[in-house]
């Protein structure tokens, strides 16, 4: 799954390994119990509350959301870079971005550029995609690149399914008591259907974040590899390795060799550091760096699938 991870820079928390494995976690499944990651992280259930607690009330975990796996609805994501001539207010052209039915995620960075996550069920799709971004006033140069992600699974959402699923809507995390409250099922059957969505994969549960908040300066490394002597496995393992804390997210390109990875800082020094130490790698032709300055989530094809198939679901 991709998870769009976002900064706002006001420094006011530190990050360390276990707040990244339970912000991973979270992404994947917003509904993994503090048991469960408790005994992962060899800490106690409440510490792993209280880490929660402050990643939600620091404004670290954004907000949850629930959106239908890209294989419910037959489509793939394509990472989006605009270089523009720089004269746009950053905020203002984010939502010009996001006003594309297709866009997810926007973000401005330094130098004039834009970076989006974008979903798409066709070449036709990701054709006007790309119209859309060049019409653009101020837009110099569009690239959109299909990403290698795991799509999850089709599967058939049932009635009961269907009816739980309208109400963690408004509340991903909905306790199970209150859910069969709501719905009317027994609190065992709504665990089980909660269940078979989780491992179905149809259908993702996730925390939205905006690392940002913590005392981090946000960027993307845009990197070019040598395709003819490593693979994008091995690369990959590579950088997961190397760079276990600041390494956030890498969006593979599936039409060339190239990364977009999302690292944190915790200042300019330390990102230069990361930068040289990604050039030492044999296999990395290029790296560019793009700071971060606005970032902001949109609705987009999950979501709205997900709202037409619950909107005729009562009570």
């Amino acid at each position: 799954m991709i998870c769009w991870a976002a900064y706002l820079i006001s420094g006011v928390l530190f990050l360390d390994l276990i707040d990244k494995g339970i912000l991973s976690d979270l992404t994947r499944n917003c509904r993994v119990t503090y048991q469960e990651m408790a005994g992962k992280y060899g800490i106690s259930a409440n510490a792993i509350r209280k880490r929660i607690h402050k990643l939600e009330d620091s404004g670290v975990i954004y907000e949850y959301g629930i959106t239908l796996s890209p294989a419910m609805f037959d489509a793939d994501y394509a990472f989006g870079v605009l270089y523009t001539d720089g004269s746009h207010d950053e905020q203002e052209f984010v939502e010009r971005i996001g006003q594309n039915q297709f866009v997810s995620a926007a973000s401005s960075y330094t130098g004039g550029i834009y970076l989006l996550i974008a979903e798409f069920r066709s070449m036709d799709e990701l054709h006007r995609i790309s119209s859309f971004l060049r019409s653009l006033e101020g837009v110099d140069q569009v690239e959109l690149h299909a990403l290698v992600i795991d799509t999850g699974n089709q599967v058939k959402l049932g009635q009961l399914a269907l009816l739980v699923l309208k109400h963690l809507n408004a509340d991903p995390k909905m306790p199970i008591v209150e859910l069969a409250e709501k719905t009317g099922l027994t609190a065992r059957r709504v665990r089980r259907i909660i269940n078979e969505l989780i491992s179905g994969q149809g259908v993702r549960f996730r925390a939205l974040l905006e690392l940002g908040v913590a005392d981090s300066i946000p960027f993307i490394a845009r990197l070019v590899w040598d395709d003819s002597k490593t693979t994008h496995d091995k690369l990959l393992t590579w950088l997961n390795r190397s760079f276990q804390l600041p390494l956030w997210e890498v969006f593979i390109s599936a039409s060339e060799p190239t990364f977009f990875c999302l690292f944190t800082a915790g200042n300019l020094t330390e990102t230069e550091a990361i930068t040289r130490e990604i050039r030492k790698n044999q296999h990395v032709k290029s790296i560019k760096v793009f700071v971060s300055i606005y970032h902001k989530y949109f609705p987009a094809l999950g979501e709205s699938k997900l709202l037409e198939m619950v909107g005729g679901v009562g009570p």
